[in-house]
C-alpha cells in the first residue's frame, strides 16, 4: 500500500501484481494444473512445467506473464516476444468490486490482437514497442472472449 495524497492508503502496482498471482495459482489448482514460481527468469511470474509424452525422463517449462489489474487492462509488449512459448494471463478486476476475470493467451495471440485494433501503427508502438489498453471497449471485450479462462483453454495452452 501507498499513501495517496489525500493521506488514505492506496493500493501500489506490486501488492495488486501479488494479488493476481495468487489468484492465478488458485484457477490453476482447481483445473488441475502446477505452476511453480519463477525465481531467477525476468520477464516470467511462473511456469507450468509437464513431462513431454513419450519422455517421462524429459518436462517442458512453459512460461506465463501475469499482468494484473485493478480494474481491467490490456496491454502487448513487443520485447516479450523473446520469450519462447510465453502465455500471459490477465487477470481483471482486483480491487474494482467486479467479478475478476482472466484471460489466458500466447504472445502471438495477444498481438494478433494488437494489430487487428490498429495498435501497432501507433506511435507508442512503433517508437517504444507497447500498447496498453485501461478502458476496453466492447470491440475488445469480444475478442477477448476466446481467451476466457477455463479448464479447456488451459489444456490447449499447456498440454496438460
Amino acid at each position: 500500500m501507498r499513501q495517496g495524497i489525500d493521506g488514505s492508503q492506496k493500493p501500489d502496482n506490486r501488492s495488486t501484481h501479488r494479488i493476481g498471482c495468487d489468484r492465478l495459482i488458485l484457477e490453476l489448482r482447481q483445473f488441475g494444473i502446477h505452476a511453480e514460481p519463477s525465481v531467477k527468469t525476468r520477464g516470467v511470474d511462473f511456469f507450468v512445467t509437464r513431462h513431454q509424452s513419450g519422455k517421462p525422463s524429459q518436462r517442458l517449462r512453459i512460461p506465463i506473464l501475469v499482468r494484473a489489474a485493478s480494474k481491467a487492462n490490456f496491454s502487448v509488449i513487443r520485447r516479450h516476444e523473446k520469450i519462447s512459448n510465453l502465455i500471459l494471463a490477465f487477470v481483471w478486476h482486483l480491487r474494482s468490486g467486479n467479478p475478476a476475470e482472466t484471460f489466458a493467451m500466447t504472445f502471438n495471440e495477444a498481438l494478433s490482437i494488437a494489430e487487428e485494433m490498429g495498435w501497432t501503427s501507433t506511435g507508442s508502438w512503433q517508437r517504444f514497442g507497447w500498447y496498453t489498453n485501461n478502458e476496453p471497449g466492447k470491440r475488445l471485450r469480444a475478442k477477448l472472449t476466446a481467451f476466457k479462462s477455463t479448464p479447456d483453454r488451459w489444456r490447449h495452452l499447456t498440454g496438460y
